[in-house]
């Protein structure tokens, strides 16, 4: 019940009124930050099945006591201390990271590649709930089990962190919690906007949306997308047929919107037409 009061104090409020039941159910169960959880950021369980090497820096494990605050740390480099007081995580491409159920133990940051946060139902379909970039931080709060299966859309690196020691750093430096509240609070807002536009838009606009996102988040300076995910992969993200993904590429393409050099390669020619299709001008 701290993470609810926290969020709505800052401001951050589901409505799941227009969303797609399928979706919002699911999501619900994403953002169980009501009862004190968010494991779907959660990845890994106790027992990899990937094998954990340490790094070459990787620092001596210590103890860290309460007496030893440091009150003035800065909370983004004690957050880069990830790189050396953990451990090196391979992951191939499409193994899974843990499973729905399983209970997380560690805290993450992606250092290449990209991952899935999925659900799979008994009928084989599949939704895909967020995709996860270099950079991005993963279960850094310790809340229960993952309530998404987590598969790694292309070869990933991870460093990996026992929630354990997450929780000494944040005895030690105590702005290093505030930081963390901080970086949950803008994942919960990612989370809004994807509701809003699987229940909102239409499936030219989630399209548009979503190669916007993936400019920004992979080529922020340039206009060249190495999309690493599938085209079913944008499907069940968008809540479309892979089909319709397809088809709506093709048209853009024609519109001279964007290029599709290669299957996984993609060429933004026009961010203003892009950002109209998205803002539902056009």
């Amino acid at each position: 019940m701290i993470w609810l009061h926290f969020l709505h104090r800052r401001g951050v409020f589901l409505d799941l009124s227009h969303a797609r039941t399928n979706f919002a159910k699911s999501y619900v169960e994403l953002l169980s930050v009501a009862q004190g959880g968010l494991a779907p950021f959660s990845l890994v369980p106790r027992n990899h099945r990937a094998a954990m090497t340490p790094l070459k820096t990787q620092a001596k494990a210590t103890v860290v006591r309460s007496t030893d605050v440091e009150p003035a740390a800065n909370s983004d480099h004690v957050l880069d201390l990830f790189m050396t007081m953990g451990s090196k995580l391979r992951i191939e491409q499409n193994q899974t990271l843990f499973s729905e159920g399983e209970p997380a133990a560690h805290a993450y940051k992606i250092v290449s590649g990209v991952i899935r946060l999925c659900k799979h139902f008994p009928d084989g379909r599949r939704q895909i709930a967020q995709f996860l970039f270099p950079g991005d931080y993963l279960s850094f709060i310790k809340l229960g089990d993952h309530s998404f299966s987590a598969e790694a859309v292309v070869d990933v690196l991870l460093i990996s962190l026992p929630q354990v020691q997450l929780e000494q750093l944040c005895e030690k430096h105590p702005d290093l919690r505030g930081r963390l509240f901080q970086m949950a609070s803008g994942r919960i807002r990612d989370i809004q906007n994807h509701l809003s536009m699987v229940g909102r838009q239409t499936a030219k606009e989630r399209v548009a949306s979503f190669l916007l996102l993936l400019a920004e988040r992979l080529v922020p300076n340039g206009a060249v997308i190495e999309m690493p995910m599938s085209r079913q992969d944008i499907a069940d993200y968008l809540g479309l047929t892979m089909e319709t993904v397809s088809r709506i590429l093709s048209l853009f393409k024609a519109k001279r919107i964007i290029a599709l050099p290669e299957l996984h390669r993609l060429q933004v020619l026009s961010f203003d037409a892009l950002q109209a299709l998205a803002d539902s001008i056009e």
